[in-house]
């Protein structure tokens, strides 16, 4: 979202804006685009739950920038280049600048193994005096201040036939915590988020798939432990539309044991959902 393309209460998002070109193994994007950061995609349809995982809420949904791609051989391939940080809009106003890289390999038949990273320096500030919020941190960013943050993740993904199996573990740090964020933990400099995320799904037949999401993430800030589970299915009765009715239940625990979810009420938490995706 760019606060500069506003007319009242109204703001003009663009999801995706680039242009591509190419020249034998090397490829170069220009523009916003979906970060390739993390297992999971921002555009729904591309996901099999309805519901996002610990690990989707740490990692950037876009980049604005410049990234290159090159193929160094048949199974093996790295990316690299310069973005606006996390979300941020082409107009860019906090002036956010960040490292994007990683490396994609193919290891046997149906088997990907891939590793991206994010080093960005992140700015504070605040617009009409609404304090800038970061998806990412789940905070809000005080007005001056910089935030200098790590994310990476690793995927693994399994092809074997109607069975899918995917593994993600993923590390989310901000340095500078305490002198960067509205809402601090004592003197503490850095806060952290990591965890893995499992994923596994069979193919019934044309119409029908089901599929099981585990996860655990450590945040340190809390010092808590938080797990997920989620069961869900897909439906598919014609081509173009999806019904995708899932099952979750979330707990935690940690040295506090902070009562987070249902507004601060409870420990543990269950839910469901279902969504329908009409594709044109």
């Amino acid at each position: 979202m760019d606060h500069d393309w506003r007319s009242g209460d109204y703001y003009t998002s663009i999801s995706d804006l680039y242009v591509t070109a190419g020249y034998g193994n090397l490829g170069v994007k220009v523009g916003k685009f979906a970060s390739p950061l993390s297992y999971e995609h921002a555009e729904s349809p591309n996901n099999f739950f309805y519901s996002h995982s610990y690990a989707f809420l740490q990692s950037p949904d876009t980049h604005t920038g410049i990234v290159a791609d090159y193929q160094i051989s048949c199974p093996i391939s790295v990316f690299a280049g310069w973005t606006t940080g996390n979300d941020a809009g082409l107009a860019n106003r906090f002036g956010d600048s960040a490292l994007l890289a990683g490396v994609r390999t193919k290891i046997w038949s149906g088997a990907t193994l891939s590793y991206g990273m994010q080093y960005a320096s992140i700015h504070g500030g605040d617009y009409h005096r609404e304090f800038r919020f970061s998806k990412m941190y789940d905070r809000y960013l005080a007005d001056g201040r910089d935030l200098n943050a790590y994310y990476h993740s690793m995927v693994f993904a399994q092809n074997l036939g109607k069975w899918n199996y995917a593994a993600e573990w993923f590390l989310m740090k901000a340095n500078h915590y305490s002198d960067a964020l509205v809402i601090t933990r004592g003197n503490d400099d850095t806060y952290s988020r990591y965890g893995i995320s499992q994923y596994l799904t069979y193919k019934i037949n044309c119409q029908w798939g089901v599929g099981f999401r585990g996860e655990w993430m450590r945040d340190s800030d809390l010092d808590v432990d938080f797990y997920a589970m989620t069961a869900g299915a897909n439906w598919t009765p014609v081509h173009y539309l999806v019904v995708r009715p899932e099952l979750r239940y979330d707990w935690h625990h940690g040295t506090n044991d902070p009562k987070i979810f249902n507004n601060g009420n409870h420990r543990e938490q269950l839910s469901g959902g279902v969504s329908v995706i009409c594709k044109y």
